[in-house]
């Protein structure tokens, strides 16, 4: 019985940092991507591109992938003193995700459109 229970916890821990190390790297990743996309952006509008894509990839892909892989990271490395700057720069995320998800959300729901229908 006392195996067991020995195997489930360790079983348990290496799932836990099996999400830390995955959510770290998407937070990482998507958060690049996130900032990547503003000098994307600069160009497009420089030279005259379609920025509509860019757009799409940013609010749509990148933001929420970013903002629920720095809530996982957050949750999985909690209690950890090893990663304090990286659970900073997740929160920095994470409050950032969730205030663009709420910007988003206000302008799609509270925002008049009709002045659009002038034609």
């Amino acid at each position: 019985m006392v195996d067991s229970q020995k195997q489930n916890l360790l079983d348990t821990s290496m799932r836990v940092i099996a999400t830390a190390a995955f959510s770290r790297r998407a937070m990482l990743g998507a958060s690049g991507l996130v900032i990547a996309c503003m000098p994307w952006l600069w160009l497009a509008e420089r030279f005259g591109w379609s920025q509509r894509p860019i757009h799409w990839v940013q609010t749509f892909l990148a933001v929420p992938i970013a903002g629920v892989a720095s809530a996982l990271f957050l949750w999985a490395t909690r209690g950890e003193a090893a990663s304090r700057g990286l659970r900073a720069w997740a929160w920095v995320v994470f409050v950032t995700a969730f205030l663009w998800v709420a910007l988003l959300a206000y302008v799609l729901w509270f925002v008049d459109f009709s002045w659009m229908n002038q034609g």
